[in-house]
């Protein structure tokens, strides 16, 4: 009786640790720094001269976090490769806001391995607002980029970019798949002891 119990304790723990693991790993950033929590942009490649790495502004707090990424007047862009499968689909989300408050069209583009997936003129400032695709790899690195045209006067603030691989369960998904591993568990235990 006695082994009984250190075998299904054992294997309970086993599935908590696996499912775990699952949870941890599902959903994984490619993207470093897609927060620009460190302050800076590490990890990215920056063109242009009026762009920066900013706490709360007096109209725009950060997304989440601390730091939020800045671009200003002129043409500005950070990339980054992104570690990629080919084949593979990949979700990119990212969070933007634009304070538009002079002429010009301020413009924002994002392209994905040298694809563009959005592009977008704007005439009105509003706060941040989620954008997501769905894209694949056609390489081993592929890079995401962001582009920002704009004059004197009107901002774009970014925040929060992931890249994620589609179709991996989120934490949501992988709590309810732990539940009926150990539901599975419990079964097996009961007709153990019968």
């Amino acid at each position: 009786m006695t082994t009984g119990k250190h075998g299904f304790y054992s294997i309970l723990a086993l599935v908590s640790l696996l499912g775990l693991g699952i949870t941890q790993s599902a959903r994984a950033n490619l993207i470093t720094n897609g927060g620009f929590e460190t302050g800076d942009f590490s990890g990215w490649t920056v063109f242009g001269i009026d762009n920066d790495v900013v706490g709360a502004q007096p109209f725009t707090l950060p997304h989440s976090g601390n730091f939020q990424a800045l671009f200003a007047s002129g043409d500005n862009s950070i990339t980054q490769n992104v570690t990629t499968t080919p084949g593979s689909s990949y979700v990119i989300t990212f969070w933007l806001a634009p304070n538009v408050r002079q002429g010009g069209l301020p413009s924002v583009s994002v392209n994905w391995g040298g694809s563009n997936i959005f592009s977008e003129s704007f005439t009105s400032p509003f706060g941040y607002t989620e954008y997501t695709f769905t894209v694949n790899a056609l390489s081993s690195a592929t890079p995401l980029q962001f582009q920002f045209s704009s004059i004197f006067g009107n901002v774009f603030y970014l925040d929060d970019i992931s890249v994620t691989t589609a179709g991996v369960p989120d934490g949501g998904s992988s709590v309810s798949l732990l539940g009926l591993a150990l539901f599975g568990v419990a079964v097996l235990r009961r007709k153990l002891r019968c």
